[in-house]
């Protein structure tokens, strides 16, 4: 491991913990750049929402060092408190970070509190997300945008994981332009790359949550009347419903709650299409894995979406509805020739804009950056 260099201290989206990413299968996923940056000299300190649970899946990432609510104090004073109660690593640290917008403000004002620079990252945009069609936050939106207005603002540098992102964001905040960098998710393309075995049991692969975001509906409406078989690999508050919907499928679709990580590649590896029918996506994660893995991939014509596709160089962009969901499928599985193309155009373009250490160099000079702008010196 290389000497220390930079001490970042990243605050945990409000509510979120270690066990929280452990529940849903990312904890592996969410690990790996903070294990990267370790690796290039980075301290790296947590403060998360979880209780003791935290320290004991922390244990398994020695590179992180990881706080959290231990005491088991009541979660709205805990968030309060968090600037006071971990003081002593973020007085030490070079970078406060915010892993997404929602508890941001926490970061931010912990981040004035005690002079540090502060650096807004979020995957996606609460309040945009709050104006689709399907949204479970319409109710807050106003809320949402003064909260974004408020971090984004204060913030010395704001993160994002699309240039759709930053120029919303520039438009509604032009104070806040200058400020922008544009750093996409990634992927650890050395697991998820693909296999040489031609074995595809499952026909169709959805991995995501189960959220009238995300359209599953109109997928299974897609396969009826068809013998493709199906995995769903997800949970959310439309599980219960869709289950009973689509009860006459059950030969054909097998739902999983949640998979490790690194047991998902196996599932991409043996569909022999992927498919992501959202009604919009910030930068899907599981998207580019899939296309990390050379797997072909169906995508919506949506937000999010059809920035990552290519329409008939990496993938294929529908419309979210049933019946142009089955166009596609039905297309594709008639045409292998296409399918190689579009599995070795997938691979190249994930492989060559989102592997991990790509995204690693990319987060340690915008560190860097940060830090050199910063007068005086940062306590040691």
């Amino acid at each position: 491991m290389s000497p220390v260099q930079i001490r970042l201290c990243l605050f945990f989206t409000r509510n979120t913990s270690l066990e929280t990413w452990d529940q849903v299968g990312n904890l592996e996923r969410e690990m790996a750049l903070y294990k990267a940056l370790a690796a290039q000299g980075v301290d790296v300190t947590f403060i998360t929402y979880g209780g003791k649970e935290d320290l004991a899946l922390g244990s398994r990432f020695p590179e992180v060092r990881v706080l959290c609510n231990k005491h088991g104090i009541k979660l709205s004073w805990y968030s309060r408190l968090i600037p006071f109660l971990h003081f002593y690593y973020i007085i030490r640290s070079h970078v406060i970070k915010s892993n997404q917008v929602i508890g941001a403000e926490i970061a931010l004002f912990a981040a004035r509190l005690w002079h540090k620079p502060f650096l807004a990252r979020c995957g996606y945009l609460p309040y945009v997300f709050s104006l689709q069609p399907n949204s479970l936050e319409a109710r807050q939106s106003q809320q949402l945008r003064h909260l974004e207005n408020m971090v984004f603002s204060g913030s010395d540098c704001i993160e994002v994981t699309t240039q759709a992102m930053a120029d919303d964001i520039s438009t509604r905040i032009p104070e806040a332009a200058p400020k922008i960098r544009v750093v996409p998710n990634y992927v650890d393309t050395e697991i998820f790359c693909p296999t040489k075995s031609s074995a595809r049991p499952i026909d169709i692969l959805f991995v995501g949550r189960l959220d009238p975001q995300k359209n599953v509906a109109a997928l299974l409406s897609a396969i009826a009347g068809s013998q493709l078989r199906m995995v769903i690999i997800g949970q959310g508050s439309l599980e219960v419903e869709l289950k009973a919907c689509f009860a006459h499928l059950a030969g054909q679709v097998t739902w999983i709650k949640s998979v490790p990580h690194r047991q998902l590649v196996d599932y991409i590896r043996g569909a022999r299409l992927f498919v992501l029918p959202s009604h919009f996506e910030g930068h899907p994660k599981t998207l580019i894995e899939a296309m990390a893995c050379g797997a072909v991939v169906i995508g919506a014509n949506t937000p999010g979406i059809r920035e990552v596709i290519e329409h008939s160089v990496s993938g294929v962009l529908c419309e979210p509805n049933a019946p142009s969901i089955r166009q596609a499928i039905d297309n594709l599985l008639d045409d292998i020739p296409l399918m190689e193309r579009l599995s070795s155009g997938a691979r190249q373009f994930a492989k060559g804009n989102y592997s991990l250490n790509k995204i690693c160099e990319m987060e340690l000079e915008m560190l860097r950056a940060i830090i050199s702008r910063q007068p005086g010196k940062v306590r040691a």
